[in-house]
């Protein structure tokens, strides 16, 4: 099995059909690279339908990353991006999260919340926005290990974009759990993106 390294920050791995030890290869990849790492998967795309990326977010810096690499490439015209958070009972907020401060957290369990959420993640959607791209929030309840593949699969994504580490993550792992299951068990190709080294 070959991976092949592209630019100086994503390193593109095939995914072949069956489980095996190419799968072991993958998370392995996965775990130890020092850059963004995606699985590529092939596509059952239509040619005149437009590119659809999902993006799960938490508003961790690691999640900030990947809408910044998005943000910083070029995409076809037409291409619509769907940022979901998925939401259990609370979640993490601080008034910026580029800074290290205290986290809060606000209730969500209940959809009347939910205004709130997108109220947090509207600034990542009108970013990508500025750039052309379509791009809208969306509120998921669950457990975001199954949620964000149950998105993608039901939306017909072509691509997943998640941190390497989320909010909850511990800092010490290399890659998240959240960012292993989505990549182990996704349909379609994803893309682990992780902060640049300075």
């Amino acid at each position: 099995m070959t991976h092949v390294q592209l630019a100086s920050d994503t390193c593109i791995k095939p995914r072949l059909a069956k489980i095996s030890w190419s799968e072991r290869l993958s998370q392995r990849v996965l775990y130890e690279a020092e850059s963004s790492v995606r699985i590529a998967r092939p596509s059952n795309k239509q040619e005149q339908t437009p590119l659809r990326l999902l993006v799960g977010i938490d508003n961790s810096n690691h999640s900030n990353v990947v809408v910044e690499t998005i943000s910083s490439r070029t995409w076809p015209a037409g291409t619509e991006v769907r940022l979901v958070a998925v939401v259990d009972t609370v979640i993490p907020v601080t008034p910026d999260p580029h800074e290290r401060t205290e986290i809060k957290w606000i209730e969500v369990g209940d959809p009347e919340h939910w205004d709130e959420v997108r109220e947090i993640f509207q600034p990542l959607a009108d970013k990508l926005q500025r750039r052309g791209l379509d791009a809208a929030v969306m509120i998921v309840r669950g457990n975001p290990k199954e949620a964000i593949v149950e998105e993608a699969q039901s939306w017909g994504a072509d691509c997943i974009f998640v941190g390497s580490k989320g909010i909850r993550g511990v800092e010490r792992l290399l890659l998240g759990s959240v960012a292993s299951a989505v990549s182990a068990r996704a349909h379609c190709s994803v893309e682990v993106v992780r902060q640049r080294v300075k």
